[in-house]
């Protein structure tokens, strides 16, 4: 059945009877004996087709395809962080004023232990005296940071590198897909910040400027990915009745990209999580970073040292470090879909005006192989991204994704059982 409708679409032989109905009428012609195989009921039917293709996709512009819009991840972070912020004010009204007590009475216990070591002569008196002062004045810091509030205070340095990240990967995919004639893209990051200024909760640890960079670098690149979309619609739309070979390249970019957008959605929303519950568990990390180790030897420095292991958690080297390798991530990811980007171009022409690529090689097998490969390396940018450098956390993502496809299978059993009794009954 494929074969004969692709048959019927695209070989204009095929439609080779002579109509009975003039043209200036508008009509398609009837009759019998096979008749309707006419070139007026041909372009009839392939206008019809278009004409549904082209509804389907909607209006666009001829610089952009795609109209500013908020990815699905954005929305569903927004909505995990505006929940998440609940929990947060709770860490801040109960730990916070515990964290202080706890940081400021393991300073006093910490500097008794040190100033025995020096007493015993078991460490100079001038080196630990700087020591302690340098802690001391560590300790204080993180008080009034407390106090303030960490979060605050840790999003004025996440701005500025959230910021540089979302450029970085902007400049990068819009260099490709101007230089492939693609079109301009959609403005995914200014949309998220109209969205989440308008639906961000009162109650949310964070303000609507910086909730907002932290979600443009892991969805920035979803405006490129529903971009190519789009252009497979058009391609599909103008390859009915003229290219085969644009036809089934078009589907492959609508099957490739839609099947890359799904595992994306994933990968995204996971980073978002991640990046927000770091900030959330900011608390622990003052702990990390003003309760140190004693040098003193014996019973009660083992017990100390015992006792401060039980509160290790992430220091602000690390989570620092997360936001770093998070930019760098999807920079990488945007890097290796503009190559993606380059390689199509070798193969296929668009007119910036009316997006009708046309194929530059005339193999069939390498403009296949060429778009078969794009695909694949787009499809696993992001494991690429993380060997090239900026390794993200991907374990919600993985569980969210795995628990998806679980109840999919369960729900999908349970309709063909319920199903199979019903045939039976």
């Amino acid at each position: 059945m494929v074969a004969v409708c692709l048959l019927g679409v695209f070989s204009g032989p095929a439609f080779s009877l002579t109509t009975n109905v003039p043209d200036e009428f508008g009509m398609a012609d009837v009759g019998d004996y096979g008749s309707w195989a006419t070139e007026n009921n041909r372009r009839a039917f392939l206008s019809s087709l278009t004409y549904d293709l082209d509804s389907f996709l909607g209006a666009s512009t001829s610089t952009q395809l795609v109209e500013d819009y908020v990815p699905i991840e954005a929305k569903i972070g927004l909505a995990f962080i505006n929940a998440f912020s609940h929990i947060g004010h709770v860490l801040e009204d109960s730990l916070v004023h515990f964290i202080i007590v706890f940081i400021i009475i393991m300073f006093g216990l910490w500097v008794a232990f040190e100033a025995y070591t020096i007493i015993i002569a078991q460490n100079k008196a001038q080196e630990k005296v700087i020591e302690i002062i340098k802690q001391g004045l560590k300790i204080t810091t993180w008080v009034l940071v407390l106090s303030y509030g960490v979060s605050k205070i840790f999003v004025l340095f996440a701005n500025p590198i959230m910021y540089v990240g979302t450029l970085l990967s902007d400049i990068v995919l819009a260099a490709a897909t101007e230089a492939a004639d693609i079109g301009a893209l959609p403005n995914t990051c200014g949309a998220i910040h109209r969205y989440v200024a308008e639906h961000i909760s009162a109650t949310n640890i964070m303000d609507a400027t910086s909730a907002a960079n932290l979600m443009c670098v892991p969805t920035r690149i979803s405006g490129f990915f529903r971009t190519v979309i789009a252009l497979g619609w058009e391609w599909v739309s103008y390859g009915i009745g003229n290219s085969i070979v644009i036809f089934l390249a078009g589907l492959g970019l609508i099957g490739c990209f839609i099947y890359i957008s799904w595992k994306f959605i994933f990968v995204a929303f996971g980073v978002i999580a991640d990046l927000f519950l770091g900030i959330m568990m900011l608390p622990f990390t003052a702990v990390a970073e003003t309760v140190g180790k004693t040098t003193l030897k014996g019973i009660a420095g083992d017990f100390f040292n015992g006792f401060v292991k039980l509160f290790n958690a992430e220091n602000l080297k690390t989570q620092i470090e997360r936001l770093i390798n998070t930019s760098l991530h999807f920079f990488s990811m945007s890097i290796i879909v503009s190559i993606c980007v380059a390689m199509l171009s070798m193969v296929y022409s668009v007119d910036t005006q009316s997006h009708v690529p046309s194929v530059d090689n005339p193999s069939f097998v390498i403009t296949a192989l060429v778009t078969a490969l794009a695909c694949w390396l787009a499809k696993n940018a992001s494991a690429k991204a993380t060997e090239i450098g900026g390794k993200i956390s991907t374990d919600v993502s993985d569980d969210l994704e795995s628990n998806i496809q679980k109840l999919w299978k369960g729900t999908k059993k349970q309709y063909q059982d319920i199903m199979s009794k019903l045939k039976r009954s």
